[in-house]
């Protein structure tokens, strides 16, 4: 199943041809880094998404995008608890937030900013599952709760489809391994247990179809064989 992966982030690069994309300078702030690439992913994901549903015939309202470092995340329907490396959709806000300490540490590990751009689109995945059950209220049923999750990973990898297609984004040295580590280890310990999120193995794999085969397979599978 990470052949599924590999193959999708390589056809990335390999369309692209390692064009320089949306990267900074490397003498830039990690942190300002991170907030221009998390500027760069809203713009490009909302578009994408209000374009997508629409051709579904659903209305859709674009998130806000907000940050937090470490601890003091942003309050989600009473909910203060704070949570360090995470991100998380608010529905009742309708916004996404995002330890910033978090993406920016991990751009020590990968210097490519593929990490950031796939944990927003993730994200924005949520909102479009949000979407869909305004809309369509009980068209849309999971078999467990982290079928949510997966979904959300198929979603961003529909996303990262189109944007290697209309050269929106462009793959740089290392992002391949860097989506494939955060789809890795998003099966261990935390937010990232397999009972909420899905095992290593079934995220690489939501991730691979929805790369292979659009928003309309993840929407009608979850990203995974039934």
């Amino acid at each position: 199943m990470q052949r599924l992966l590999i193959a999708a982030v390589a056809a990335l690069v390999a369309v692209l041809g390692g064009s320089p994309g949306v990267a900074y300078g490397q003498d830039a702030g990690s942190y300002d880094r991170v907030l221009g690439d998390a500027s760069t992913a809203a713009g490009l994901l909302n578009e994408y998404w209000t374009t997508e549903l629409a051709s579904q015939g659903i209305p859709y309202t674009p998130p806000t995008i907000e940050y937090y470092q470490t601890s003091g995340n942003t309050p989600c329907a009473g909910d203060t608890e704070p949570e360090a490396k995470n991100a998380y959709y608010c529905s009742v806000g309708n916004f996404i937030d995002f330890d910033i300490d978090w993406l920016a540490a991990d751009l020590s590990r990968f210097p490519g900013d593929a990490h950031t751009f796939f944990i927003l689109a993730h994200e924005w995945g949520h909102s479009v599952q949000g979407a869909w059950v305004t809309a369509q209220p009980g068209a849309d049923r999971y078999a467990a709760p982290y079928r949510l999750e997966v979904q959300a990973d198929c979603l961003a990898g529909a996303f990262l489809k189109h944007a290697a297609d209309a050269h929106t984004l462009y793959a740089e040295l290392g992002d391949a391994q860097a989506i494939e580590t955060s789809l890795l280890e998003g099966g261990d310990g935390n937010w990232y247990d397999p009972g909420t999120h899905g095992s290593p193995e079934e995220r690489i794999t939501a991730f691979g179809n929805g790369y292979s085969y659009g928003p309309h397979y993840c929407r009608q599978t979850d990203g995974l064989p039934q």
